[in-house]
């Protein structure tokens, strides 16, 4: 029994880890202030898709902090039971054996909706439905002397652990609520319904849907997300992602991003010209969908590697490094990006940029209209919502 229980003991450790970094990494995405998460593989297995998606919380508090207050909870009552601080009794049995269990089919509803509604797999909540099958195995086969039962006046006795089992909720909403306090998230979702408001009213500008880089739905009656960027904008980097991963959770969006670089070697509407980086990794991106169709391939590795290439205005290092990796022709992709035609590509979307009142990076239109905050999850999936 003692050996059971230790695994039992190391089981909650474990599922504790693992919610804990689905916390943070929920928190982190929410504003979009995280790269992508460990387990970001592809569209198909990505922790992110999870993240961003409706079914990440329960009202307003997410589903994985709720998982990390459980396993903290039940493995403070096990602890104690190991102690002998708990008195073993068969309505602690039955208490225990239920909230294990019913853990265990709350997991199995969560994998149903991975595979039927979001089409993606995060691995680590996988790693957490998993930990809740040992919990109940162990659990169960330690206290198999125990015939579970719906007792519930026997339930109703154990005042001490129904008095714990309360501290799970509770537990959960004070970590969410220090977060949400901590990095102002509270104030973010009242603003929410200020910026859909305000776009909702804004007038609708006319975009040339064919040029920039296209993903998404085909569909004609399909919302449309129209991105200006930089692809040296630290900003722009962080609503990269955030975008990748609500695209990947709504598979009946059409995505455009059209390049805004902030230089005026190729954008007219930048007063100073810089050292012209800024362009050529557009047009990276731009004649890498031309020339191999890897121009999202592109898109995402700029982004990537930013930091990398932040100040260095001679790129050749990172063009080699990326034909290397995403396997293109660097010599063919750098005399396209950095020819005539291309540049005259990206000046008509900067062009764009400039009738639809681009102000700074990243700026987001939906069907038109400019999104304020829109690379934020909630605003975007509001705005979508509305539609």
């Amino acid at each position: 029994m003692s050996k059971k229980l230790n695994f039992l003991l190391l089981s909650f450790i474990a599922s504790a880890g693992v919610f804990a970094y689905l916390s943070y990494h929920h928190y982190m995405v929410k504003l979009g202030m995280s790269g992508p998460s460990l387990c970001q593989v592809n569209e198909v297995i990505n922790c992110d898709v999870a993240a961003l998606s409706k079914y990440a919380e329960i009202f307003n508090m997410p589903i994985a902090v709720i998982g990390l207050s459980y396993s903290v909870i039940m493995f403070g009552m096990f602890l104690f039971a190991k102690f002998g601080w708990f008195e073993e009794s068969a309505g602690y049995k039955n208490i225990v054996k239920g909230l294990t269990a019913l853990s265990a089919v709350f997991s199995v509803c969560l994998l149903l909706i991975s595979i039927i509604q979001l089409r993606a797999f995060c691995p680590f909540c996988i790693a957490g439905y998993i930990l809740s099958f040992i919990i109940v195995y162990l659990t169960w086969s330690l206290y198999a002397d125990s015939k579970f039962k719906l007792d519930f006046s026997a339930i109703a006795a154990e005042k001490g652990v129904l008095g714990t089992l309360i501290a799970i909720p509770l537990l959960a909403w004070f970590i969410s609520g220090s977060i949400r306090d901590n990095y102002g998230l509270d104030q973010l979702q009242k603003v929410v319904p200020e910026k859909i408001a305000a776009w909702q009213r804004s007038p609708a500008v006319s975009f040339d849907q064919s040029l920039g880089l296209i993903k998404g739905s085909t569909e004609a009656t399909a919302p449309v997300i129209i991105e200006f960027a930089d692809f040296k904008c630290p900003h722009c980097k962080a609503a990269a992602g955030t975008i990748k991963n609500f695209l990947a959770a709504n598979k009946n969006v059409k995505m455009i991003f059209k390049p805004y670089p902030l230089d005026g070697v190729c954008n007219p509407h930048m007063g100073q010209k810089s050292d012209g980086s800024r362009c050529e990794l557009a047009g990276w991106a731009l004649c890498g969908e031309k020339l191999f169709a890897k121009g999202w391939d592109i898109h995402y590795w700029i982004f990537d590697h930013q930091e990398e290439m932040m100040h260095d205005a001679d790129l050749t290092s990172h063009l080699n490094a990326m034909g290397k990796d995403l396997g293109i022709d660097t010599a063919q992709l750098k005399t396209c990006a950095t020819s005539a035609e291309t540049y005259d590509i990206i000046r008509r979307s900067a062009d764009e940029g400039e009738t639809a009142k681009v102000t700074g990076t990243p700026s987001i239109y939906v069907n038109g209209k400019k999104l304020e905050y829109g690379q934020f999850i909630d605003v975007l999936r509001g705005a979508i919502n509305s539609l």
